[in-house]
């Protein structure tokens, strides 16, 4: 590893970034096969060519091309390098991906799969918090006890940008009480994260990944813990919440992650508008 990367990521440790995102860069480079020092604007095309040939999604080629860029910027603001190679250089123009939230159908199917599971109580509070809250996968592996305010309604969520507060509604809650006061109470009581595996212990992501992917086997449909995700905010969207409430409840840090969401909402407009409109409210 080159002097500018190792450098990078001591920083980004002593800043406090995850392993995860330390790991995902060093994984970037190795791909790459090049380090920082090394790179120019041919290598550069010729890597996001070479991650198109090799099938990866739109959204993997962009997060690679992001992290080049991350790495690169920092060497020059430090010194490293004199001038970014990759100035000038556009980003690569991918067709975002199409999100495709689950049908109610498709949710049925996986509610009728938890419930027959080993530990239905633990994965029916997990589809509850999931569809209700939007929670990322990690979020939801670092939810704590403490973190519930039952009396609120709102969970301490501690996400990718910060801790924000999240509302739930008291039927997730239901779910959630269900679980931790039947099934979890068996568990030693110092854990305090929410959701245990069935050792005891709290989840790690990749672990709990295969519980959500588990149980949307079982039920013959495609996604994950992400499909739940999306599947939030499009309902929310759908039933009249601006983006602005929405991005903040997901924990976005862009707008524009946010607005994502809105192609699918063509044919939802007029239906939304119709709730909502000003004139229909004031009775005029």
């Amino acid at each position: 590893m080159g002097r500018l990367l190792e450098d990078f990521l001591a920083e980004q440790a002593y800043r406090g970034n995850s392993p995860k995102t330390l790991g995902w860069y060093r994984k970037v480079f190795a791909v790459l096969g090049a380090e920082p020092e090394q790179l120019d604007r041919s290598r550069m095309v010729g890597f996001i060519g070479e991650c198109r040939a090799r099938g990866l999604s739109p959204a993997t080629v962009r997060n690679y091309d992001r992290a080049v860029r991350v790495v690169v910027r920092w060497g020059v603001r430090r010194g490293y390098l004199k001038q970014d190679p990759l100035e000038g250089l556009p980003p690569p123009r991918e067709k975002a991906e199409p999100v495709r939230p689950y049908r109610p159908e498709e949710i049925e199917r996986l509610w009728a799969v938890a419930s027959r599971s080993r530990r239905p109580r633990r994965e029916r509070a997990l589809l509850a918090v999931a569809l209700d809250t939007g929670l990322r996968l990690g979020e939801l592996c670092r939810l704590t006890l403490d973190d519930i305010d039952w009396r609120n309604g709102t969970l301490r969520v501690k996400g990718k940008t910060g801790v924000r507060v999240v509302p739930i509604s008291g039927k997730a809650l239901s779910y959630l009480n269900a679980y931790i006061n039947r099934e979890r109470k068996a568990y030693d009581p110092i854990e305090r994260r929410v959701f245990l595996s069935l050792g005891g212990r709290g989840f790690r992501e990749e672990s709990l990944y295969c519980v959500f992917r588990r149980i949307a086997r079982s039920a013959g449909v495609k996604g994950g813990p992400h499909r739940l995700r999306h599947t939030a905010a499009v309902t929310m969207l759908k039933a009249g919440g601006d983006i602005f409430t929405v991005g903040r409840v997901l924990g976005h840090s862009r707008l524009e992650t946010t607005k994502g969401y809105l192609a699918l909402m063509d044919g939802d407009i007029k239906a939304i508008h119709e709730k909502i409109s000003p004139l229909s409210r004031l009775g005029l």
